[in-house]
């Protein structure tokens, strides 16, 4: 399946079919204008296979925004993730593949979610650059570092942000 995107000169995103059959968007998925995106082209690809109930339409993403605000934090916030999920859920994909979500809240709340190791990307650019030190940027990714750290049998820096 082929397609092609453009953004107006005012933020809008549209899309169009090039070609037919099954569809795979694959999209970094870190603004929101990455999911408007997405929607266009899955709208389109929609509109052409009507009655094709054997199309498969597959969505991934890279870096989900929002999967941080998996919850309300306090009295009267916005639950972010969840809105963003439903505009996922809304476009309808056979499947949904996340790299590596923050939380299991984020497959939950997708339809036909399925995580994306996230071990298998880095090992490949392990092998490519040929055995590299790995750094944990932080406290809260040092579990994460490790266990790559582990299986790749490479050498761990953990490190610490010090917020001043």
């Amino acid at each position: 399946m082929k397609y092609e995107s453009k953004r107006f000169k005012d933020g809008q995103v549209t899309a169009k079919i090039i070609e037919g059959g099954d569809i795979h968007i694959k999209i970094r998925g870190n603004s929101y204008e990455d999911l408007f995106k997405a929607a266009a082209i899955k709208e389109a690809w929609d509109a052409e296979n009507a009655t094709n109930k054997t199309a498969v339409a597959k969505l991934t993403i890279f870096c989900l925004i929002g999967q941080r605000s998996d919850r309300r934090f306090s009295k009267g916030e916005s639950f972010d993730l969840k809105v963003i999920c439903k505009f996922i859920n809304d476009m309808k994909f056979d499947s949904v593949a996340i790299l590596h979500p923050h939380s299991p809240i984020s497959l939950a709340l997708i339809d036909n979610s399925e995580k994306i190791s996230h071990v298998d990307y880095v090992e490949k650019a392990f092998k490519h650059i040929g055995n590299p030190v790995l750094v944990s940027p932080d406290a809260g990714a040092y579990k994460t570092t490790h266990e790559i750290a582990e299986k790749l049998n490479a050498d761990l820096v953990p490190s610490n942000k010090v917020r001043v």
